[in-house]
């Protein structure tokens, strides 16, 4: 099946969809930061409820979508984990900000709330807010 024309168009939907989705969560991300950052509010709700860094979940699939499952090339598949390990590392310099600024409420956020992915993907039932 692999390097067959219908292995490139599986590749191809599978990749795209992955792309779209990731693409979806950058742009929710952004949207809602930058309503919080105006309002100068610590975002928990909509995609923030699910995850706590939907953008950085987001660009890790899209990298993933476009990157390893449509066009995978050495180049992009080893770049994959080096963009997943910096982007985690510069979340956590981010939240360390946060805890800063918001303190108790920010902690409380992390008990509640994973890092990238929602626990309901993970096996865990989704917790109310």
């Amino acid at each position: 099946l692999f390097g067959t024309p219908v292995a490139h168009i599986v590749a191809m939907v599978l990749g795209y969809a992955i792309v779209f989705r990731g693409a979806t969560l950058v742009a929710e991300g952004w949207r809602r930061i930058h309503h919080a950052r105006r309002e100068e509010t610590l975002m928990t709700d909509g995609v923030y409820a699910r995850m706590r860094h939907p953008q950085y979940t987001g660009l890790f699939l899209i990298v993933f979508g476009e990157g390893v499952v449509h066009w995978p090339t050495i180049v992009s598949v080893a770049a994959f984990p080096i963009i997943v390990l910096s982007y985690t590392l510069l979340a956590r310099r981010e939240e360390r900000q946060m805890l800063a600024r918001f303190g108790d409420a920010y902690r409380e956020y992390q008990r509640r709330v994973p890092m990238f992915i929602p626990r309901s993907m993970v096996g865990h039932p989704q917790q109310e807010a």
